[in-house]
C-alpha cells in the first residue's frame, strides 16, 4: 500500500468520507462534515494515529478490536528483548500499519 492509500483508508475507517464526484476540489469530509484537502498525516504524525486509535479502541467491538490491535503493534514493532518498549516506541508508520492490519484493510 503507498503512503496516500494507508492515509485514505485509516481516514475512512475513523468516518471520513471521500470526494463527491459533483464537488469542485478534491478533498475529503472528516467525521463533522468538516471539508479538508488532504486526510490527516497517519504515517508521520502521532497525534493524528493517537485520534485513530482512539477511535478504534472507544468504538463497539473495544475488547476484540483492542486485543487484536496491541497484537498487530508488537507484531510490526517488536523489539525481541522488551514487549512493552516495543509498543511504546512504535512510530506513526508502526501504528497505521497495525491498525490497518486490525480493521482488515492491510496489504503487503
Amino acid at each position: 500500500m503507498t503512503e496516500q492509500d494507508q492515509r485514505i483508508v485509516i481516514a475512512e475507517a475513523c468516518g471520513w468520507t471521500g470526494m463527491n464526484s459533483d464537488e469542485a476540489d478534491d478533498g475529503f469530509r472528516d467525521e463533522n462534515g468538516v471539508w479538508h484537502s488532504v486526510p490527516p498525516d497517519y504515517l508521520h504524525d502521532l497525534n493524528a494515529m493517537h485520534e485513530a486509535e482512539n477511535w478504534l479502541l472507544d468504538g463497539p467491538l473495544t475488547d476484540t478490536l483492542g486485543i487484536n490491535y496491541w497484537n498487530n503493534l508488537w507484531f510490526v514493532a517488536k523489539d525481541p528483548h522488551n514487549t512493552l518498549r516495543s509498543i511504546g516506541n512504535a512510530t506513526a508508520a508502526q501504528r497505521a500499519e497495525a491498525f490497518l492490519r486490525t480493521i482488515g484493510k492491510w496489504k503487503d
